[in-house]
Order: C-alpha cells, then structure tokens, then sequence
C-alpha cells in the first residue's frame, strides 16, 4: 500500500528538481536517478512495493510515445539503415562484452547467467537517451539516429533476455530459433502499432472535437502496448512505430 504521504512527498521533490535542473545543467533522469538513490537512505521513509507489471503498464507506453513523437521522421526514415543496425548488433555486442566480463570477474557465475545479465543492462533507455543528448551541439543526422537506435533497440535486447533466461532453465540454446523469434517479435510488433497509428490517423480526421481526439491521442500508446503484449510481439516497439506513425 503506498502511503499518500510519501507520494506527496516525491512529487515535491520532482517539481523541486525540474525547477533546478536548468540551471545545474545535468540531465533530468541523471539528477533524478541519484536524488532517488539519496532518498532510499532516509530512514522515516516506509518500503514502497509496486507490481512491476503494473508500472509498466502505467507508465511505459506513454513514455515511450513521447519520445517517439519527437523523432524528426524525415531523418528517421533518412537514417533507417544505420539505426537498425545499431538496434540490432550493438546491443547484441553489449550484451556479449557484459557476459565476458560478469563470467570471468565474477566468481562461480555461469554463462548463461552472464548473458542474463548483459540482455537486462545492454539497452539505452529511450527517454533518458533523449534527455541526454539535448544541448550537446549534434547534427540533426546524429540525433536521429540516436534516438532512433534508443528507439528500436528494446526488441534485441527482449529475445537476447528471453533466451537467455531460456538456457539457464533448461541448457538449451538454438541460433535459428532466436534470430526467427526476434523477427517475429519485431515485426509484429512494428506491423500492430503501425496498423493502430494508420487507424488512429484517420479517426482524428474524421473526429472534430478537441476533447475527443485528445482523449483518442491519450489512449493509443496503450491500446498499441497492450495488443501487442497479447499478441506475444514487442509492445514497446508497437508503442514507438504508432507514435512515429501519428506524429509524422
């Protein structure tokens, strides 16, 4: 049960740090992540517990859709090339470069839990990526394919954690069948949210009230998510191609 008190209490502190954080010039979830690592030392405080399910459910999709519609899609579209590839074989290459070195500096810690762990560290957070690289003085080119790869990298990094999880279950671990999945998760998820941007797109066209089509914008992100989730496909990468879709 979360204490109103403590959500009270965070939302201060927020509001306090987005008026600061101009001014520090260090980027908001950096200074977000270390004033919530100082608040877990104060000791009045009660333990929260929050279903991670739920979190993501809440939170993740809009996010998400945020940051999709602030990628430029003339440079998106422009840079699709290199952006898939750095979706695809970097974080791959992380994850093998964080196995290698959990195995062999951690004691007694198998390989597969190795790979584990590189799938779960191994992908950028889109938002905190697109936080990060404002005000650095990049090209439009070098930005788009920033948060494009911030973007599209989550589906790798899904089926990597998947198998991974997978062969330190039962020990088995097959190539073909992980690269035939990531295609499957991906595109499915990339073809669901685009078919729901396309719908989306024409029903704002054809709705003349304000409220409702903001009502319409609110719900897309999830309605994309979700179908997706069910439809055993990439609900972030369903999320991002409808936002990219409707804001293009």
């Amino acid at each position: 049960m979360v204490h109103v008190e403590t959500v009270v209490f965070m939302l201060a502190v927020l509001i306090g740090l987005s008026t600061i954080t101009h001014k520090i010039k260090v980027p908001y979830p950096v200074l977000l992540v270390g004033t919530g690592l100082l608040i877990g030392f104060v000791p009045f405080l009660p333990d929260l517990a929050l279903d991670p399910e739920v979190t993501f459910v809440i939170f993740l999709p809009p996010l998400l859709y945020q940051a999709a519609s602030k990628t430029a899609w003339q440079e998106f579209t422009r840079s699709i090339r290199p952006i898939t590839t750095l979706a695809v074989t970097l974080v791959f290459f992380t994850t093998s470069a964080v196995a290698l070195a959990a195995h062999y500096v951690i004691p007694h810690f198998s390989w597969p839990m190795a790979f584990v762990l590189g799938a779960i560290v191994s992908p950028p957070d889109a938002v905190a990526a697109n936080s990060i690289i404002k005000g650095l003085g990049l090209s439009k080119r070098v930005i788009a394919i920033l948060e494009g790869e911030s973007l599209l990298n989550d589906a790798s990094a899904l089926i990597a954690y998947r198998y991974a999880v997978g062969a330190v279950l039962t020990g088995h671990f097959v190539l073909w069948e992980a690269s035939l999945q990531f295609a499957l998760v991906a595109g499915g998820g990339l073809l669901i949210g685009g078919l729901l941007g396309w719908l989306v797109t024409l029903l704002l066209r054809r709705i003349g009230s304000a409220t409702s089509q903001t009502s319409l914008l609110l719900l897309a992100p999830y309605v994309a998510y979700l179908a997706a989730e069910h439809a055993h496909t990439s609900g972030i990468l369903a999320v991002v191609s409808a936002g990219l879709f409707i804001t293009r």
